[in-house]
């Protein structure tokens, strides 16, 4: 049975780098209108995970780099981050955020809105800076595939014969798009190949889909106050997820699933209680945990060294923050996230 880890995993050890990240995030979030400075505030009170910036970081440490470019477009790509975790709080109508009552839920749409506007506007702004590197265009592209999956997830929600080549498609544009676009512009913010660059994205692109896999499965294993968000919300949204889409399959308990999902109200624990039975978790771990293997695998032009290491350690974590007692799997040991502090700074 899949089950949530222990908090510690959920946390990526910090990269030197990350202060001077935090300290050009809460700068760009300085406004001089007095509702919106509220907002800028509450969202720095709800810290994430800042996996988006470690990224880029990560990317660029193989080769020679320009380094204000390193922390402009870390602190941008969390900003973007941010932006879209602020209008996906509107659209699924959600009050919590990371543990915090959600932006919309305390000043409301419209200000929320407005509020996500002003960190892509602020995030365009440090990108700019740079855009000689090219990470203007790729940020631009990812907004848009982040924009495109969301739409194909909304125009989805219900849709019980979602097939899984669909849900990979939207998972690809709506999360993984922006992870792989940390990579690449790390990457070009270096002196790296094209070559080095293309598989920084792939590795991102992996890794992004692995994320999402194991959020699918945090929303149904987790509860609000290991996940910061409503429990089994993707199931009341009628979001149709990986584990779903194979609990239907089911010969023997997928006509009980779909009923339950068809007629509601939906009992959640029923539902929770099928999707255990039927394996359909460890399958979304699995194909997961495939996802880690093949970003690994892109790897290979990442020279044998701290940097290849870090980038190999925040992959597997990316699973383990979520999974445990799996036949065949062990957790990684945090405490080589140490390399992360004697990772190459040139």
């Amino acid at each position: 049975m899949v089950q949530p880890t222990p908090k510690t995993l959920k946390v990526w050890p910090e990269l030197p780098e990350m202060k001077l990240i935090e300290d050009r995030v809460r700068n760009a979030l300085n406004s001089n209108g007095s509702l919106l400075g509220k907002i800028m505030d509450h969202l720095m009170m709800a810290k994430g995970k800042r996996l988006r910036p470690a990224l880029v970081v990560l990317a660029s440490k193989s080769y020679p780099c320009d380094k204000q470019a390193v922390i402009d477009v870390a602190a941008a790509a969390e900003l973007i981050h941010m932006a879209s975790l602020v209008h996906d709080d509107i659209i699924d109508n959600s009050d919590i955020r990371r543990g915090l009552p959600s932006v919309n839920a305390v000043y409301g749409n419209g200000a929320s809105v407005i509020a996500g506007d002003f960190l892509f506007a602020r995030a365009f702004s440090l990108l700019t800076t740079h855009a000689r590197y090219g990470v203007v265009s790729v940020m631009s592209e990812a907004i848009s595939r982040m924009c495109e999956g969301e739409m194909d997830q909304m125009s989805n929600k219900g849709r019980l014969d979602l097939t899984e080549d669909e849900y990979f498609g939207y998972i690809e544009g709506k999360t993984a798009s922006l992870l792989a676009a940390c990579c690449h512009a790390g990457a070009l913010v270096s002196k790296a190949p094209k070559q080095f660059a293309e598989a920084m994205r792939k590795f991102g692109l992996y890794v992004g889909c692995a994320f999402q896999l194991v959020d699918d499965i945090l929303d149904i294993t987790a509860d609000a106050r290991e996940t910061g968000k409503p429990a089994c919300n993707d199931i009341v949204q009628g979001v149709v997820t990986l584990p779903i889409i194979y609990g239907i399959k089911h010969d023997k308990e997928g006509a009980n699933l779909r009923r339950m999902l068809s007629d509601g109200p939906i009992d959640i624990n029923a539902v929770k209680s099928i999707l255990y039975r039927t394996g359909a978790l460890e399958f979304c771990y699995r194909q997961a945990h495939a996802f880690i293997e093949r970003a690994k695998e892109s790897l290979c032009f990442v020279a044998d060294s701290a940097s290849r290491s870090a980038l190999s350690l925040v992959a597997e974590l990316v699973v383990a923050r979520a999974i445990k007692d799996i036949p065949g799997y062990e957790v990684p040991d945090t405490h080589h996230a140490s390399i992360w502090h004697h990772a190459p700074t040139s």
